[in-house]
């Protein structure tokens, strides 16, 4: 499979074309460590939840034009209808793997701590039950909610981010989404798309580095464990994206 040159402006389009009213579309987003798969999945989300707020704006002054004199004391009953399906003004929301993250205990007790990063060290059987219970949600069904990993805590918290029956789209990104490997091969299948985000090495080892630093890493521990650890785990990363429903470099 070619690797495509996108613009965010056409990830944007791409994105949106999954957001569909009264239907649900997981969107994955893989690639190595610090290929940028967080940022673009946050932007994402914003872009498009920006949009959905400005589309209802506007919708909402026209219908007020046209009906408010057959409903001079309140909010247009049309109103109300649109206003339902934006009220938080949210077609997508994010939900990344690293939610997952086993606790720091757990790595301990299981001799896998030095390892943290890699597909063993993970609750891929439990994220890949998220995945099926939110592409099960429908529009009126109660809210579900997931946990998100803290960096400076080095710890998952739960139930940090809720999902609600009208959401439109969930972007989840992580490193193990296209992984073939037990209980890995059970994630893919949630998936409407699942796109590879690749990224030159140089610039994706420095950011590993930086990023290691700022979350309190001795420079030479974060360069050891970024072209140890990470880049062992980039390697296999790298070895499933032929599975990839596309494979994007970002431009911007």
């Amino acid at each position: 499979m070619n690797c495509e040159t996108r613009s965010f402006s056409e990830l944007v389009t791409a994105a949106r074309r999954l957001c569909v009213p009264g239907q649900r579309h997981l969107l994955g987003i893989a690639g190595a460590p610090g290929a940028g798969k967080s940022t673009l999945a946050a932007r994402l989300v914003a872009e498009l939840n920006e949009s959905l707020s400005e589309s209802f704006d506007e919708s909402l002054g026209e219908l007020r034009g046209v009906q408010l004199d057959a409903n001079p004391n309140g909010k247009p009953s049309a109103c109300q209808g649109i206003q339902s399906n934006a009220k938080l003004g949210k077609r997508a929301v994010l939900l990344p793997m690293d939610g997952y993250h086993l606790s720091n205990r757990v790595l301990e007790a299981k001799q896998l701590r030095n390892q943290k990063g890699s597909p063993a060290t993970f609750d891929a059987t439990g994220y890949a039950e998220m995945l099926r219970r939110l592409k099960a949600q429908q529009p009126g069904d109660g809210s579900v909610y997931a946990p998100v990993y803290h960096r400076e805590l080095e710890e998952a918290i739960a139930a940090e981010i809720e999902v609600t029956g009208d959401i439109e789209l969930v972007i989840s990104e992580g490193n193990y989404l296209l992984a073939q490997s037990e209980p890995w091969s059970q994630v893919a299948q949630f998936f409407t798309e699942i796109w590879y985000l690749e990224l030159d090495d140089a610039t994706r080892m420095s950011r590993l580095v930086k990023r290691h630093i700022e979350f309190g890493k001795d420079p030479e521990f974060a360069r050891q464990w970024a072209y140890g650890s990470d880049q062992r785990n980039a390697d296999f990363i790298a070895s499933t994206k032929y599975l990839a429903t596309r494979i994007i470099t970002l431009i911007d």
